[in-house]
């Protein structure tokens, strides 16, 4: 259910700097994804992973693995295209690769629990 809100969200937004704005698609576009991505980290953050709050080090963190999954998706499928693959097969392929790479960078990195916070402060004393 989120994923479909998040989607009208999205197309609101590209609707509203496009045509109310009158910017051009590219800043439109590029605007639209950056509402998009940190609104997908503030589900992801209070929904998915049960922080009460959100904090900067998870959200700059969130933002690096948006964009590393970019590159990710850009070289697959670039690179497989430039191998015979068709194009939207090789788009697929790059979006197989992108969910592997948000899922380790995700639950490893952005979300990941310290193992420290865990266990209890060491005792002070003689």
């Amino acid at each position: 259910m989120a994923g479909f809100l998040l989607a009208a969200l999205n197309l609101a937004a590209l609707s509203f700097f496009r045509e109310v704005l009158s910017w051009s698609l590219m800043v439109a576009t590029l605007a639209t994804a950056e509402v998009s991505t940190c609104l997908r980290f503030l589900v992801n953050d209070r929904w998915v992973f049960g922080n009460p709050r959100p904090s900067w080090g998870r959200f700059v963190r969130f933002h690096l693995t948006v964009a590393g999954s970019f590159v990710v998706w850009w070289s697959i499928t670039n690179g497989s295209a430039a191998w015979g693959i068709h194009y939207l097969a090789a788009s697929l392929l790059g979006n197989c690769g992108t969910v592997g790479w948000s899922l380790a960078t995700n639950f490893l990195w952005v979300w990941r629990r310290s193992h420290l916070t865990s266990q209890t402060p060491p005792r002070r004393g003689l």
